[in-house]
């Protein structure tokens, strides 16, 4: 009996969670690049989106970065038409 083939047999049928992830992942990835988006601007616009009333410091804590990366986000955000600002400090999705 041969165990390897059985188990790559099985796993080929059904795929790992790693797997699915890794795969949506991909997918995900491929979806941004047509819109010419990085994984991290979707994540600056889901987390602003999420919390209407956040401001920059509040999104950059969301996402772990420093203040000035994230207003770069933002900038870049605000210039390809994802979002723009509903007054100095707010920002609301397009």
């Amino acid at each position: 009996m041969d165990l390897g083939k059985c188990h790559n047999e099985e796993r080929e049928t059904n795929p790992s969670q790693l797997e699915l992830l890794l795969r949506l992942e991909e997918n995900f990835r491929i979806c941004l690049e047509l819109i010419y988006m990085t994984p991290l601007q979707a994540g600056t616009l889901i987390s602003l989106r999420r919390y209407a009333g956040a401001k920059l410091t509040d999104a950059a804590t969301l996402l772990g970065l420093r203040h000035p990366a994230v207003n770069v986000l933002v900038t870049v955000s605000e210039c390809n038409g994802w979002m723009s600002k509903r007054c100095t400090v707010k920002y609301t999705c397009a």
